[in-house]
């Protein structure tokens, strides 16, 4: 009913049936179990009807429950209590084993064969029966029982389903029970209706749109559509535009450009200086960048038609190797490119240092350089142009990027290269303007093979590095040698270099810090599938606490500290207790002093045995002090007036049960017991270890009714024998003894 409330199934177009064979087939239908949604089930409840079959039970229920009491404890050995008798499972076979005892006596009466199953079956066909305890009940001719069906609808008021209607399938009759009326879950008070408004596949004729004519839809359709096309025109002219000056960055962005002294004066430096570089705090990202200053040529307008094709090839283009192009900042004639910066510099910067001395680092970079030009030549873009040392920048983790990217476009970059030996052979005979045109991927290739005999030195000379293998030395020469071929038709693709170089150094890694990376995310696994098994332990360890609180306190005072601080101390008007003592405790535990094994094992096999009894009843286990048991109920839940009926119980289980320990001790051992019945105080005592006491003159009078019984029976005061008076428990009157402190009190034997 919960998970109907969730899909608001519980409204006014629905009703829910529970069809049960007995009304209590499933357990009480109660929406009460002490958890977050019961008043979510109490609404939901509101909408369910229970229809269950029903008995019209006369007064010989009464003797069949005393005859089924008693036959249940001569052959089984166990007692309930009055009330409690055969459900309603074994009432139908009661009737069922009667109904045939009629047939077969009517059948011997008539002189036919008894066994002859045809005949048995005619008689039971088609008939009304009258069976005792449960009235009539027919029998159609198909052999089908029929019998009352009750209809129980919940109430709100009581909590409780309560009877509304009663359906006789004996003579088709349907009767209202007088004085009840069934309350359905609707504003109005009434039945909901037999067919949603919509129908049930919501096609019903209330519901449905009138057809639009062909006018209306030309009419209303056609302008909208128009509308649409030209905003969708405007959006892509608009999404075009910002897509072709994505590049544009106010001077704004540059929080601490004033604080660079190359820039304050940029107004009065040479109009042909272009190689200033400097770095800047780009905001609000706050991140570091690089800035490259340069000077847009007179003759050639920025930006323009050529420039834009090259920056919208730029957005599209990433990859973790090339440097990033954040935008382009256009002051006084001259343009900021704003780059990704490196931490460590360009490779003409650092190759000397002495972290670069390692051949791993190297050869990773290497790779890294690679895998860039890589990428650009298979982009749009197809070359880079301007390849150079002072181009390869190297980031704080040591990942090689390849900067100026597209500039030999964007900034119409032809000035004359002054390191000759990064020209490719056929560009060194053409004019300086003819060179963006003419640069190529096989020029790129040859710059190269300038980089990387300076990257790797040791592979172009492995006399003097004993370490490299010569079939490597001899490969890398090789393609060294391949790359500065003068007609570039005959140097190898990227393509190429790629598959050479990682089979020639088996780069699987793009750099020196994937290997760290990839020991760190197994470390990461291995945490976390840890914590998981840590996790997983607390919860363990948490169940066990819990299992170890409700050994300690009662079930519902836990529950109650979940939620609650602290727990009052609360007066319960009326509860039976019971203190039971093992009598000959003493004299055992002296004989066994050699023994104290002996001794624990004893109280161990009696406790266990009581705390098993104790489970069967509505009954709580105090404490045990030495040989002593201390039991209670009708606390700290209160059970009407079956507190002292669940306590003799009780302590009939212990007389039956104590006799067979007593005898694996060999020892003479009996025990007596005392009940008595009366109000106490009950509260949580201690935070350390917290035990939940029972305080009142009550305790201390059961208390001394157990250790003034002489005849080691079950002594029950008078307050428990009224309670018990009306149950089935025989009790025998001993007289009135006397208790110090209490006088004379009116004692009873609770017997077998």
């Amino acid at each position: 009913m919960i998970r109907a409330y969730i899909r608001n199934q519980t409204n006014e177009e629905y009703v829910w049936f529970a069809v049960n064979l007995a009304e209590h087939s499933l357990g009480p239908p109660t929406w009460q179990r002490f958890e977050v949604d019961d008043e979510i089930a109490k609404v939901a409840y509101r909408g369910l009807l229970q229809i269950i079959n029903c008995w019209d039970y006369d007064t010989g229920i009464d003797r069949l429950r005393a005859e089924w009491r008693r036959r249940t404890a001569l052959d089984y050995n166990s007692t309930y209590p009055l009330k409690s008798g055969p459900n309603e499972f074994s009432v139908t076979a009661y009737a069922l084993v009667h109904t045939l005892a009629q047939a077969i006596n009517e059948s011997i009466a008539a002189g036919e064969d008894t066994t002859n199953a045809r005949l048995l079956t005619k008689r039971l066909q088609n008939r009304q029966f009258l069976v005792p305890v449960i009235g009539a009940f027919r029998i159609d001719q198909y052999g089908e029982r029929q019998n009352k069906v009750c209809v129980n609808a919940f109430s709100t008021l009581t909590g409780e389903f309560e009877r509304k209607m009663i359906c006789d399938s004996t003579n088709s009759k349907v009767k209202s029970i007088p004085g009840t009326n069934i309350t359905w879950a609707t504003k109005t008070g009434l039945p909901p209706p037999s067919q949603p408004w919509c129908g049930f596949t919501g096609d019903a004729e209330r519901c449905r749109k009138p057809d639009s004519t062909v006018a209306t839809v030309l009419g209303v359709c056609l302008p909208v559509l128009m509308m649409l096309v030209a905003m969708g025109f405007y959006i892509k002219h608009r999404i075009q535009r910002m897509h072709d000056f994505w590049w544009k960055m106010p001077v704004e962005r540059l929080a601490d450009i004033q604080a660079l002294p190359e820039l304050k004066s940029l107004n009065q430096r040479n109009q042909n200086e272009n190689s200033f570089t400097g770095k800047c705090l780009m905001v609000p990202e706050e991140q570091i960048v690089w800035v490259h200053n340069s000077a847009v040529p007179p003759n050639a307008p920025f930006p323009d038609r050529k420039s834009l094709c090259a920056l919208r090839k730029l957005r599209e283009f990433s990859h973790p190797n090339v440097g990033l192009l954040y935008g382009i900042i256009a002051v006084d004639g001259r343009l900021l490119m704003v780059n990704d910066f490196a931490e460590k510099g360009s490779l003409a910067d650092i190759l000397k240092t002495a972290e670069m001395q390692d051949p791993d680092l190297r050869i990773s970079l290497a790779g890294d350089f690679i895998e860039g030009l890589y990428a650009i030549h298979h982009s749009s873009l197809k070359r880079h142009g301007r390849l150079h040392l002072k181009r390869c920048l190297v980031n704080k983790r040591f990942v090689l990027q390849i900067s100026g990217l597209a500039y030999i476009d964007i900034l119409k970059d032809v000035t004359q290269e002054k390191d000759m030996d990064y020209v490719a052979p056929e560009l060194r005979v053409q004019s300086m303007d003819l060179w963006s045109r003419s640069t190529t991927s096989a020029s790129d290739i040859f710059v190269f093979s300038c980089i990387i005999k300076q990257l790797l030195p040791e592979y172009t000379d492995p006399e003097e590095h004993s370490n490299i293998s010569p079939a490597v030395a001899a490969g890398f020469q090789s393609l060294v040698a391949k790359c500065r071929e003068n007609d570039p038709g005959q140097r190898p693709t990227i393509n190429v270099i790629r598959r050479v170089f990682s089979k020639m150094f088996d780069t699987g890694k793009r750099n020196l810090t994937d290997n760290i990376l990839q020991r760190l995310q197994r470390h990461a696994f291995q945490l976390e599938d840890a914590v998981t098994e840590r996790t997983h332990e607390l919860v363990k360890e948490i169940d066990a606490n819990q299992t170890l609180l409700s050994e300690l306190l009662p079930r519902q005072i836990v529950i109650r500290l979940k939620t609650e601080k602290t727990i009052p101390p609360e007066h319960f008007e009326c509860i039976s207790l019971m203190f039971s003592y093992t009598v000959g405790f003493a004299e055992f535990v002296i004989d066994n002093t050699d023994y104290p094994l002996l001794i624990i094992k004893f109280l161990d096999e009696m406790f266990l045995s009581f705390d098993n009894i104790v489970g069967r009843y509505d009954a709580y286990k105090v404490e045990t002090i030495n040989d002593s048991y201390m039991v209670a109920s009708g606390v700290p839940e209160r059970n009407e007036t079956r507190h002292a009926q669940e306590i003799c119980f009780c302590a009939q289980g212990f007389r039956k049960a104590f006799p067979e320990i007593a005898r694996r001790m060999s020892h003479s051992l009996n025990v007596k017991i005392g009940i008595n019945t009366g109000p106490c105080v009950a509260g949580i005592v201690g935070t350390t270890r917290p035990r939940y006491c029972l305080f009142g003159d009550t305790i201390n009078t059961a208390s001394r009714v157990a250790a003034n019984n002489t005849d080691w029976t079950i002594q029950i005061t008078q307050a428990t024998k009224d309670l018990i008076g009306q149950t089935a428990l025989p009790t025998e009157y001993r007289g009135q003894v006397f208790f110090k402190g209490k006088g004379n009190l009116e004692i009873y034997c609770l017997l077998e």
